[in-house]
């Protein structure tokens, strides 16, 4: 590892020794395409540099990622096939809810910089030990772990790298950067799985996960580069994990929040059958082992690319214009026409083949839209609550509810199993039934969500620093506070709307 990043500074220096020299023969050419190129992407002086890291880190977490789940995927089907797949998922929810416990005691104990690191340290120590026992051992419980281990490596991955970001941008940076950090990763994954393909041709199934231990080696070495340069940006906050987790008891008490883990549950829960119905598809559809390593990387790369384009063109002004209700309800809507379509097929009504299709679909809309839509539209549903228990909800929602509905999503494929080979056939009746409920339970937190935003508003606790009017439904507020009755709440919109403004 360390040589790995002694080559990585070395390039480095040298790209900074060339960058010094074209600067020197070039630079009023070079400085009016570059302020050019900076305003287009609304970055401003003195962003470049941290920005450029971070966007290689995100580009690295995508190699990871994408290696990683391509290798799980295939080497888990071959030796298990789908039938066991109910277990991996209640294992993922035990190993996550571990996980988040062992993460928060650490977080409590050490500093931010400590964490990070060792975060990565633990993840790459993990991927190595995934190999080397795929290497020496002709177990099955490597492709076992490895399954149960994506969706923990995906996690830390996520909390690391956008828990640096979140700290080395301030509030305003983060509100007009965060999507250009983030699409590193999208596309790295685009370009590692087009790229999959050619590099089985060459290797095995097994050494995707070495690509996945050079990712991780270079996301250290880009961390180490910001800590280095940046270090003082990056204080711990001083956070009671004890205090935070027993705050859980006072979020059930809300109304809300409630209707949050529910939407949540339902949506996590869906998440998991349809994940099922596309692995079984994929098994049944593709035997060999690399066959279907090439299939899941080319399929992960095809899902980023469209959700970056959708991201990029498409959300931003799905959100404005129509609010957060559109953005809760097309990715429901959507999948039911798909569960409705593999319904027909499941029914024998058309080609065999149009089984397999019809799952493939289904899993790409539903990951296309869960970051094109339902992400952003959580994020806008927790603008309303105070900032104190914000993020005790939302770490309520990542470490406690969705390990709940992975749980339980198990134990219903378990029951349908336990039915013999028929029982399966009844789970797209089972996601048609619990996106009904979860339609309905997203008409009622918007409800909530309208009415809190009204009492935050009343109760002047809505911060502007923290604060995204890109929601239609909280402009329309504000703007109807204008004409109410009550001066001290005129006055209060009026200084949201204006600080808001004020922002670039």
């Amino acid at each position: 590892m360390s040589s790995a990043i002694i080559r990585w500074e070395a390039s480095q220096l040298g790209a900074d020794l060339a960058k010094k020299c074209f600067e020197r023969h070039h630079r009023p050419y070079k400085m009016n395409q570059t302020n050019a190129l900076s305003r287009a992407m609304n970055i401003e002086p003195g962003e470049g540099w941290p920005l450029t890291l971070l966007m290689a880190h995100s580009f690295f977490v995508g190699i990871v990622i994408v290696t990683f789940f391509a290798a799980s995927s295939a080497l888990f089907l071959t030796e298990f096939g789908s039938e066991t797949l109910p277990y991996v998922y209640i294992a993922s929810a035990i190993i996550s809810t571990l996980t988040g416990s062992v993460y928060s005691w650490f977080e409590k104990w050490l500093s931010i910089r400590k964490l990070l690191t060792g975060t990565l340290l633990f993840l790459l120590l993990s991927v190595t030990v995934f190999r080397l026992s795929l290497w020496f051992t002709d177990a099955y419980w490597p492709a076992f772990g490895l399954m149960a281990w994506f969706t923990v490596l995906n996690a830390l991955l996520s909390v690391e790298f956008w828990g640096l970001t979140g700290r080395l941008l301030d509030v305003r940076q983060a509100k007009r950067l965060f999507g250009l950090v983030g699409s590193g990763e999208m596309i790295a994954s685009v370009i590692g799985g087009l790229l999959t393909s050619l590099f089985l041709r060459h290797f095995a199934t097994e050494d995707l996960l070495i690509a996945s231990a050079i990712g991780l080696v270079f996301c250290m070495a880009v961390l180490l580069k910001i800590i280095r340069q940046y270090g003082n940006r990056l204080p711990h906050p001083v956070t009671d994990v004890e205090e935070r987790r027993s705050k859980f008891r006072h979020l059930l008490k809300r109304k809300y929040i409630l209707r949050i883990f529910l939407l949540y549950l339902l949506a996590v829960i869906v998440y998991h059958f349809i994940d099922f119905r596309f692995l079984d598809s994929a098994r049944m559809r593709y035997q060999n082992q690399d066959e279907l390593a090439r299939f899941f990387g080319l399929f992960f790369g095809l899902v980023q690319g469209v959700t970056l384009l959708l991201l990029t063109f498409v959300t931003g002004h799905l959100i404005s214009k129509y609010g957060v209700r559109i953005g809760m309800r097309i990715r429901p809507v959507l999948l039911t026409v798909c569960t409705i379509a593999l319904i027909i097929s499941t029914l024998g009504v058309g080609p065999v083949e149009m089984l397999f299709w019809m799952a493939l679909i289904t899993k790409v809309v539903d990951l296309v839209f869960l970051r094109a839509t339902s992400a952003p539209a959580f994020l806008v549903l927790y603008q309303p609550i105070d900032t104190k228990q914000r993020l005790s909800t939302q770490v309520a929602v990542e470490s406690m509810v969705g390990p709940i509905a992975g749980g339980l999503a198990g134990g219903v494929l378990l029951l349908l199993h336990a039915f013999g080979p028929a029982g399966i056939t009844y789970l797209p009746f089972a996601v048609l039934v619990l996106l009904f409920a979860w339609m309905t339970a997203s008409a009622g937190a918007y409800r909530e969500y309208r009415r809190t935003l009204a009492e935050a508003l009343r109760g002047r606790s809505l911060e502007g620093g923290s604060l995204s009017l890109d929601e239609g439904s909280l402009v329309d507020i504000l703007k109807a506070r204008l004409e109410g009755p009550h001066p001290g709440e005129i006055i209060y919109a009026l200084d949201l709307l204006e600080r808001q403004d004020s922002e670039p």
